[in-house]
This record gives C-alpha cells, sequence and structure tokens, in this order.
C-alpha cells in the first residue's frame, strides 16, 4: 500500500491516495496487533480460523516463531514499527550469526532451529532484499549500517563476476557463491 501511494502521487494520480492511506492505517494496526511476537523480536505470519479470524503467529515445532528472517522484519521497510521494534530488528540484521552474515543479509535468522545452508530461500541472500533493507536502515537514520550492507552485496557480487562472470541474484551463505 506504501509503495502503490507512492507511485501514484509520483505518478500525479492521486485519485487513490486516499484509499492507499486507509490501506496502510488499516494493514498497520493488525500488523501491530497480530503479528509481533515479543519473544523472538520478529513478526511472526498470522494464522487465521475457518472464519478468518486471527488465532496467533504460527511457530515451528521447536516452539519458535516460524518466521525469524527477513520475513518477520519487512514492516521495518514498511514503516510501520514501533522504536522498540525497529531496534529490536536493527540489532538481529547487525548482528553475525543472526541475520547478518559475512556475505550479506541471510533471508532467515542463522539461529532458527530451522536455519538450512543448503535451502534455496533458506541459507541464501539474496540481492533484492539487500536493496530493500539498505534503502529502509538509510532512511531511519542507520546509516552505518547501511553501508555495510551494500558494500557488502557489492563485493560479494563483484567475487563472483571475477571468477565465473556471472551475475546472480542469490547467494548461498555456506559457501557466499
Amino acid at each position: 500500500a506504501r509503495i502503490l501511494r507512492l507511485a501514484a502521487i509520483e505518478l500525479g494520480e492521486t485519485a487513490d491516495v486516499a484509499e492507499d492511506d486507509a490501506d496502510i492505517a488499516l494493514f498497520t494496526e493488525a500488523i501491530q496487533r497480530h503479528a509481533w511476537d515479543d519473544a523472538s523480536g520478529y513478526f511472526g505470519y498470522v494464522q487465521h480460523d475457518d472464519a478468518g479470524q486471527p488465532v496467533g503467529i504460527l511457530h515451528h515445532e521447536s516452539g519458535v516463531n516460524y518466521n525469524m528472517g527477513l520475513d518477520g522484519a519487512y514492516p521495518l521497510v514498511a514503516g510501520i514499527c514501533t522504536s522498540e521494534q525497529e531496534a529490536r530488528l536493527v540489532a538481529h540484521l547487525a548482528t553475525p550469526g543472526r541475520l547478518w552474515s559475512r556475505i550479506g543479509l541471510s533471508t532467515v535468522d542463522q539461529s532458527a532451529p530451522y536455519f538450512r545452508v543448503d535451502g534455496y530461500w533458506n541459507g541464501a541472500v539474496w540481492m533484492p532484499h539487500q536493496w530493500f533493507f539498505w534503502k529502509a536502515l538509510l532512511d531511519l537514520g542507520h546509516a552505518a549500517l547501511a553501508r555495510r550492507i551494500a558494500q557488502t552485496a557489492l563485493d560479494v557480487w563483484r567475487a563472483e563476476v571475477e571468477i565465473s562472470y556471472h551475475c546472480f541474484e542469490h547467494f548461498i551463505v555456506a559457501s557466499g557463491r
């Protein structure tokens, strides 16, 4: 909704901006009410009953939030976090062994019991997400971490291109390739 709102304004198509604002408020309230998991410091996947009513956050068999990763941090990109949530999510992004890896932001928190080193999504650094979090952190005033993300992404990409002369959208945390 936020991206649609920004695009409409940029294109001079302001007829839907009020509807976008209402959607942003509605989604923000729902996410804040139903998706924040204070135990993990991430937003969770919300489960619903047969009537479509939220019943709780999806948990892994170990009992932890099953959304400990970039998906669980994306409300930071949307700009809908409280200052406490922002601080906790930024800490996850910056901490080695959590979302931070030697090659950038891992899609899944490396401390999660369901983190895998051989997954396609899980266990990888996806370049488009490096950009989204770089931009969000820059906008939020976390310039040093934003620069670290950008520089790491550029270094990883350059190293692969120098080796293989191929450009990829994701890299495996375990190998860096």
